[in-house]
């Protein structure tokens, strides 16, 4: 099954999110719809259910506190001459540990990343000159992080479907 961790993102916050999307919206950018906004701390991608269990024990000898999370600025991957995925920085020194801290207990399981606090809104499929809107200044919101949840994602013919398979809390 494919998998990843995230953090959920507050419904107004994807509100917000989704007015600074309609300046997106254009032939071969595809938007991240509303209710698949979230900040992925890990992609574990496919698992079988041996590596699942160890995965979910593995997790909960995680240890934070809650945490605020600063959704501002545009960011892009790999770079802003050539963008493949569009998103907002995740501004928060504690989610930074987080994510760390994720990356060494699964290290025994999986590839250990450098983990960059970003919440995706879009990925583009052709070159497209993003320039006036990278050039833009964002302020989405703020929210607090109590949880975050391993999901089960399937792929459909309508885009991905998440599924909460755990929450594991502060």
């Amino acid at each position: 099954m494919r998998t990843f961790l995230s953090i959920k993102i507050l419904d107004k916050l994807k509100d917000k999110i989704q007015l600074l999307q309609k300046r997106l919206l254009k032939d071969g950018i595809k938007l991240v719809e509303k209710n698949n906004l979230h900040i992925t701390l890990k992609f574990l991608g496919e698992i079988n259910e041996a590596k699942l269990k160890q995965t979910k024990e593995l997790l909960k000898n995680i240890k934070f506190k809650p945490f605020k999370i600063q959704l501002k600025d545009i960011g892009v991957f790999p770079n802003k001459n050539y963008v493949r995925v569009i998103w907002i920085d995740c501004k928060s020194d504690e989610l930074i540990y987080l994510g760390r801290q994720i990356n060494t207990i699964l290290k025994s399981l999986f590839r250990p990343e450098t983990f960059t606090a970003h919440l995706t809104i879009a990925r583009v499929r052709r070159k497209i000159d993003l320039k006036e809107f990278l050039e833009k200044e964002c302020y989405i919101g703020e929210f607090e992080c109590s949880y975050f949840e391993l999901m089960k994602s399937e792929l459909t013919p309508n885009g991905p479907v998440y599924y909460v398979m755990q929450s594991y809390k502060k």
